[in-house]
C-alpha cells in the first residue's frame, strides 16, 4: 500500500510538445519534496506522451497516465481520481511555475492553516511581455463571510487545495471557463483562504489558445457565473449580497472581459457579430447590467464602449475597438 503524501501536482497534457519540458522541469526542481507528478496524457498526438512518459521512467515521484481525449476538464478529474496527496495543485502543461511554487504555498498552509492558498500569476507572451496578475489584495480572509472574495482570480492553477474540497465537485466536462464554474464554489467552501504574494505561477499567452479565437464556447462564461449564483444561493445567508457580487462578475468576465477578448479576434463583420451575441448573453443574464455600480470602477473609456453596447452600436464598436496584437489585452 503506497503512503499517503502532502501533494499531488495534476499536470493535463494534450499535444504541447514545444512546451512540455519547460513545465515539467519546473516541477521536478521543487524545492518542496514531499509530492507526486500526475501526467495525465489525453489522447496527445504529438510526442507529448513520449515525453511525459520519459519522465515518469527518470522520476519515482512522476507517473504517467494516458487516456482517451476528452478535454482539459475531463484529464485534471482522471487526476482527481488518481492522486493520493492531501493538497491538490493544477499545473497546465504549456505553463510553468517557481521553483519555489509549493514550498511557499505549503509553508503559508501550514502558517494559516487556509484549505485554499493562492498566489499572484505572471502572464508571459510569446513575444517576451510580462505581466503580473495580483491573486487578490488581503492576505487571509473567509468566502463565507466576506462573499466578494468569491472574485478573486478565478484560476485553478494558482491555487493550492485541500483535497477534501473536491469530495462532491468536479470540473464541468466540455466548457469553457471551467475554472469559473467551480472556484468560487471551493472558495466558499474553504474554512479560510490565504494568499502568497509573489508571482510564482507562470502563465504562457499562446496565440492558438481556445481564449484568443471568437467563438460561441466563450459564452460558457456567463453559464459558469450562473453555476455559482445556483450552488451557492441556498447556502449563504446573505443572498442580496451574493446577487450584488455575481452580478458584478458578469459585468467584469461577460461585458469587459469578454469584450476585450472579441476584439482581439476576426475580422470587422466578425467582431461586429459577437458584440451583439455578447450583448444578448448580458441581457438575459443581468437585465439590469447597465445600472450596475461595479461599472463606475471602470475608466472612461470603458464606460463610453458599454455605453455604445447598451445603444446597440455595435458597428462603432467594432471600428472603434480595432483589432490590434493578441497582447494588448
Amino acid at each position: 500500500m503506497e503512503m499517503p503524501i502532502k501533494v499531488s501536482a495534476i499536470v493535463p497534457i494534450y499535444n504541447v510538445e514545444n512546451y512540455i519540458v519547460k513545465c515539467l522541469d519546473s516541477l521536478i526542481h521543487q524545492s518542496y519534496s514531499d509530492f507526486e507528478i500526475l501526467l495525465i496524457d489525453d489522447g496527445s498526438t504529438d510526442k507529448s506522451g513520449e515525453i511525459a512518459e520519459s519522465y515518469a521512467n527518470q522520476y519515482i515521484n512522476v507517473k504517467y497516465f494516458k487516456k482517451i481525449n476528452g478535454g482539459l476538464s475531463d484529464a485534471r478529474n482522471f487526476g482527481i481520481e488518481h492522486a493520493r496527496g492531501e493538497y491538490l495543485m493544477f499545473i497546465d502543461s504549456d505553463d510553468y511555475v517557481d521553483v519555489q511554487l509549493l514550498e511557499k504555498l505549503m509553508g503559508k498552509q501550514i502558517q494559516t492553516q487556509a484549505d485554499i492558498v493562492a498566489c499572484d500569476m505572471l502572464y508571459v507572451y510569446e513575444n517576451g511581455r510580462q505581466v503580473v496578475a495580483s491573486a487578490g489584495n488581503f492576505d487571509i480572509g473567509s468566502a463565507k463571510d466576506n462573499l466578494t472574495l468569491l472574485k478573486i482570480n478565478n484560476s485553478a492553477c494558482n491555487k493550492l487545495f485541500r483535497r477534501v474540497l473536491f469530495d462532491n465537485i468536479r470540473f464541468p466536462i466540455g466548457k469553457l471557463y471551467e475554472d469559473l464554474f467551480i472556484v468560487p464554489i471551493l472558495l466558499f467552501h474553504a474554512n479560510h483562504i490565504a494568499l502568497v504574494h509573489e508571482p510564482l505561477y507562470f502563465y504562457l499567452q499562446r496565440e492558438g489558445s481556445i481564449v484568443h479565437k471568437n467563438n460561441q464556447r466563450m459564452f460558457h462564461i456567463y453559464e459558469a457565473i450562473n453555476n455559482v449564483y445556483i450552488v451557492l444561493k441556498d447556502e449563504t445567508k446573505d443572498k442580496h449580497e451574493l446577487k450584488r457580487v455575481i452580478d458584478s462578475m458578469y459585468i467584469e468576465h461577460g461585458l469587459h472581459l469578454t469584450t476585450l477578448r472579441i476584439k482581439q479576434n476576426g475580422d470587422f463583420l466578425d467582431r461586429k457579430n459577437f458584440f451583439k451575441l455578447n450583448l444578448e448573453q448580458l441581457d438575459y443574464y443581468h437585465p439590469t447590467w447597465y445600472r450596475d455600480e461595479s461599472i463606475s470602477r471602470f475608466p472612461i473609456k470603458s464606460r463610453f464602449i458599454f455605453m455604445l453596447l447598451k445603444y446597440r452600436v455595435f458597428w462603432f464598436v467594432a471600428l472603434l475597438l480595432k483589432r490590434s496584437s493578441h497582447e494588448s489585452n
